[in-house]
Parts: structure tokens; sequence; C-alpha cells
């Protein structure tokens, strides 16, 4: 008979409940990365429209196209204050699942470890018993020969 551990139920549990806090924190870590894109790239647009402002103001422009642009600007900057938002949310979020999928890998390892340390106890005692049989039939040919 092999080496069964008593916990192998709860050793896979254990590891069912790592893989999906690993999926959660790296979803997480998509959705906060994408938002870092995001941003990034409204502030490039919006260092870009200013500096087509400026220049189209140097070479006049209409009051109603200025109007269009400081509106565009304004809501660039809302955009912008609105994702600064998002992303300190997400990383609080990142931060929380990270704590999840530290204490989960620590749940796994310990099972992990309590399954080494009774399987180290098991292989001890197999060779016990093993070296008892070989000592009885040791005994039992000396016993025999006489």
């Amino acid at each position: 008979m092999g080496f069964r551990f008593r916990f192998e139920t709860l050793l896979r549990v254990r590891k069912i409940r790592e893989d999906l806090a690993m999926q959660e924190f790296s979803k997480i870590q998509k959705h906060l990365k994408g938002l870092e894109m995001l941003k990034s790239f409204n502030e490039s647009r919006r260092s870009d429209t200013r500096q087509q402002f400026i220049q189209k103001i140097d070479a006049g422009l209409k009051s109603a196209d200025i109007a269009t642009y400081q509106s565009y600007l304004s809501r660039l900057d809302a955009e912008i204050g609105q994702l600064d938002t998002l992303i300190i949310q997400a990383g609080r979020q990142l931060d929380a699942k990270r704590e999840e999928l530290l204490k989960a890998k620590k749940e796994f390892k310990t099972m992990k470890r309590l399954r080494e340390i009774d399987e180290q106890r098991y292989r001890t005692r197999q060779q016990k018993e093993d070296m008892r049989f070989m000592d009885e039939l040791a005994i039992l040919r000396y016993g025999s020969r006489q």
C-alpha cells in the first residue's frame, strides 16, 4: 500500500484557491496597466493638442475655434483626472489582491510542507517495517539451519 496524504483534498483546495487568487491578481494588474496606458495616451493627446492650439493662435484663430480647443482641452483634463482616480482605486484593489495571493500561497505551501513531512514519516516507518521483516527472515533462516 502506497503513501496517501490524509489531507490531500485540502491540499487540492488550497492549490485551487491559490490559482484563483493568481487569476484575480493578474486580471486587476492588466486592468491597471490598461488604465495607465489610456492615461498616457490622453496626456500625449493633450500635449499635442496644446501645441497645435498655440501654433494656430500664432497663425490667427477665430474665437469660436479657441473656445472649441479650450473645451476639448478641459475635457481631456477631466478625463485624465478621472483616470487618476481609477488608477488609485485599481492600485488599492491590486494591493488587496496581492495580499490575498500571498495568503493563499502561504496556506498552500504550509499544506505542501505538511504533506512532505507526512510522506517522510511514512517512508521512515516503511523502512523500519522492512528492516524488521528482514531481521525476522534472517532469524528464521538461522533457526532452520540448526
